[in-house]
């Protein structure tokens, strides 16, 4: 409950078009399904769902990325530093149950 609670006022309070806030779920009893690759995956989900109209650019860049053959890791931290994701600022909070 205080988590649900402390994400909806971080979301509410802090998200805005330079300042990202994301939240990451962590299940201590699933944690072969959470990697590196699964982490970067939800932030940068997170912050292009913030963001609707950078989606499509961010689209085609990752899939750049993807013809390119490197590994899935370095595709995403690519994108996520990427300008068309012009946040400044992020809050991220890590929740682990």
């Amino acid at each position: 409950m205080m988590a649900a609670i402390t994400i909806d006022h971080l979301l509410r309070t802090k998200q805005s078009n330079t300042i990202g806030a994301v939240y990451i779920l962590c299940n201590c009893k699933a944690h072969a399904d959470q990697n590196t690759i699964s982490l970067l995956a939800a932030i940068l989900k997170q912050l292009v769902q913030a963001q609707p109209s950078i989606a499509e650019p961010i689209a085609r860049l990752y899939d750049n990325y993807t013809n390119r053959g490197r590994g899935r890791r370095s595709k995403i931290f690519s994108v996520l530093c990427n300008p068309y994701l012009t946040i400044t600022q992020a809050y991220t909070l890590l929740l682990m149950f």
